[in-house]
């Protein structure tokens, strides 16, 4: 800030003005293949914030959780910042299918797989139970591949 005023404590108007020409600018730099406006509409949506932390709550369970030590605590932030990264990569993905990311999930609840094995001859299998119509949707929209390996 001290380039801004001089020696008597007054504002320099000329520097200010001189910086007043990059006012309301800004600049967005994105790997994504978004077009131009969702990029734009997606950096300036003002509750991303909240709807994490709201989802972080609710769907993923994530409650308070105290930690001083300092790799806690990075490993606290990191699982935070991947459970909003790995919902807003399903939200994207089931878009399509007019299905909020948090009804994906509940529908996917219900999904096991039974493993059997058979310690004498060391005969092991594994399987799914019988996938809805639903669960079949929403799994194929996020990679088709998850079907295939289901039915396996």
């Amino acid at each position: 800030m001290e380039p801004f005023f001089g020696t008597s404590g007054r504002v320099l108007e000329s520097k200010l003005n001189k910086e007043r020409q990059y006012d309301g600018m800004s600049f967005m730099f994105t790997t994504s293949k978004l077009a131009i406006p969702e990029a734009v509409t997606a950096y300036f949506d003002k509750d991303v914030v909240e709807k994490c932390f709201q989802s972080l709550k609710g769907v993923v369970r994530l409650r308070p959780v105290r930690h001083w030590l300092y790799n806690r605590v990075e490993a606290h932030v990191f699982v935070c910042y991947l459970s909003c990264l790995l919902l807003s990569i399903l939200k994207m993905k089931v878009a399509a299918l007019g299905v909020s990311c948090q009804a994906a999930l509940r529908e996917l609840d219900g999904l096991y797989k039974i493993y059997l094995k058979d310690p004498k001859s060391g005969f092991k299998v594994g399987r799914l139970v019988a996938l809805t119509r639903s669960q079949e949707k929403i799994l194929r929209a996020v990679d088709k591949r998850l079907v295939k390996a289901c039915s396996e």
